[in-house]
């Protein structure tokens, strides 16, 4: 999915503050108490701000570290490649809290994930909000694809991957775990990340192939990059198959990347109001301007679809409008319906009292034949029990006494 990346006045506003946190802290103690405070936010995030330390191993990039004390906790500043290739190795242990200090571009070589089954990442990672570009996998026979492999308790977050490219990796592994940034998470926490992947132009025919697999993996990032790569006639058997499959949040990243004036947007609007599949249709809503959601209130409006009618004004913020027509029709339909009660020989006094003939209503039962509605109301000071009968058409053609019997089976029905 695409983000915003952060513009450089907030990444200097950022660091300008942080320099703030850190210079107070040293001064007056303030310790941080967030689950993740114990790693400082941003210690130089703009290039025009003094470093706190000599990063001149940027250029070369040597893999050895320059650590940061705080708090009397140690952080690894990562600021090239070979530093970055080197967490998990030799001294540089993969339960140890690490700090991106700089953008790092990755060479051509695969890319190996930090973590596995056997040593999981448990550390920190602050990707600072610098860039990581070019991460490349194309290993047929991997199984586990992204920045870090397997972590596990960790904490990994601010890290921005742009132009990366693992779509052809694990084309052959059976069971393999796909994450841009974190594969596998064993209880880790892996969020504010940013990620680009790269633009490969792919026949139509291998984008097929590995639709499916991305599809059957349950891959929602990696169907998303695909989707669009397809023709316009076999996103729409993809949107067929995800429709009829129920899948709510395939459709939902499908149809958020179809062309702003695809036929399809339409198409599948139609198919789902028609439908009544109220979730599909929030969906392709959100896809929508102003004038296409007022064309379509207008339409359930006409069709008199209280549901639909409710989420379209939600989706134009009106919801004090529609509540105000909901009362309206409310008081509109009360009023029919009491003047029908009348015309089969009960008189409604009031939503709790009803006469029959003079005579106070014990039990009123008015259910349609389908159930799709009904109205039951009890009064104890009532002498008789009675029910509206209704035809096929669900018009009422009359009152009549209910039996013992059936009192019994209602009250019993309730007990």
């Amino acid at each position: 999915m695409k983000f915003k990346k952060k513009s450089k006045a907030i990444q200097l506003l950022t660091g300008m503050l942080t320099l703030c946190i850190v210079f107070s802290a040293a001064f007056i103690g303030i310790y941080p108490t967030a689950a993740a405070a114990d790693v400082p936010n941003s210690i130089n995030t703009e290039k025009s701000v003094p470093p706190l330390f000599d990063n001149s191993q940027t250029a070369d990039n040597s893999s050895e570290m320059e650590t940061l004390d705080f708090k009397g906790t140690s952080y690894y500043l990562v600021c090239n490649e070979a530093q970055l290739r080197a967490i998990g190795t030799g001294k540089y242990g993969m339960n140890l809290n690490y700090m991106q200090q700089a953008d790092i571009s990755l060479s051509a070589g695969d890319w190996v994930p930090i973590g596995t089954w056997d040593a999981p990442f448990t550390g920190t990672y602050n990707g600072n909000g610098f860039e990581i570009t070019g991460l490349t996998m194309t290993d047929p026979d991997a199984e586990i694809i992204g920045l870090f492999g397997v972590a596990k308790k960790a904490h990994i977050y601010n890290i921005t991957l742009r132009d990366y490219d693992i779509a052809s990796a694990g084309k052959n592994a059976a069971n393999k775990s796909v994450g841009a940034v974190l594969a596998i998470g064993q209880g880790s926490r892996s969020y504010d990340n940013f990620v680009y992947p790269k633009e490969a132009a792919v026949s139509i025919k291998d984008n097929s192939s590995e639709i499916e697999r991305y599809y059957k993996a349950g891959s929602l990032p990696m169907f998303e990059i695909t989707f669009p790569r397809l023709d316009e006639k076999t996103q729409k058997k993809w949107l067929e198959r995800i429709y009829a499959d129920g899948d709510f949040a395939f459709f939902s990243v499908a149809v958020r990347r179809l062309d702003a004036n695809s036929a399809l947007l339409t198409g599948f609007a139609e198919k789902a109001y028609t439908d009544e599949e109220m979730a599909f249709f929030s969906i392709l809503t959100d896809c929508m301007d102003e004038a296409e959601l007022e064309l379509w209130l207008d339409r359930a409006l006409e069709d008199g679809n209280w549901a639909f009618q409710s989420m379209l004004y939600n989706k134009l913020n009106r919801d004090d409008e529609f509540n105000e027509l909901k009362e309206k029709q409310e008081k509109e339909w009360a009023e029919a319906q009491m003047a029908e009660y009348e015309a089969a020989g009960v008189t409604m006094v009031d939503e709790k009292t009803y006469y029959y003939q003079g005579q106070l209503v014990n039990i009123f039962l008015d259910i349609r034949r389908d159930g799709s509605f009904y109205t039951l109301n009890m009064n104890p000071k009532g002498t008789v029990n009675i029910k509206i009968t209704r035809d096929t058409n669900d018009d009422i053609t009359g009152a009549a006494y209910m039996t013992e019997a059936e009192a019994a089976e209602l009250l019993g029905d309730m007990g």
